[in-house]
């Protein structure tokens, strides 16, 4: 943004989509500097490491890159989830959608969230359970 004009303008914007629609939509673009746009050690892809199959190949490097790059423990909501929250209680937001697995639209509140990769909290448990068998 240039400046806080531009800025304001935008969310004004913004405002006035969400005030007329009937449904929102809201997607996650991943930037050039997101989490899937460089390689783990150099060699791993983050979309490899995060699959099941790489999980149970390389257990060490899957527990390594998710404690160094996906760490959830003390995470609160942010504005953004308060913001989601607020739209669902208008009537505007019917579902979240999401690839995070931080469950952290259920802690701000949401109700109605489908969770693509399930959390990690749920990922944890079951790999204790597994391992004690």
């Amino acid at each position: 943004m240039k400046n806080k004009k531009e800025l304001t303008e935008k969310i004004l914007k913004l405002a006035e989509i969400i005030k007329n629609s009937k449904y929102l939509v809201l997607k996650d673009f991943r930037g050039k500097d997101g989490l899937y746009s460089s390689l783990y050690k150099n060699k791993y892809r983050p979309e490899e490491i995060l699959s099941i199959d790489f999980f149970l190949k390389n257990r060490k490097i899957f527990n390594e890159y998710v404690e160094e790059k996906l760490p959830i423990e003390g995470l609160k909501p942010n504005k953004g989830h308060e913001a989601l929250l607020y739209l669902e209680n208008c009537g505007i937001l019917k579902t979240i959608i999401t690839q995070n697995i931080d469950n952290l639209h259920q802690v701000s509140g949401n109700k109605n969230v489908i969770e693509l990769h399930g959390t990690r909290s749920h990922f944890i448990r079951r790999t204790i359970k597994s391992k004690s068998c």
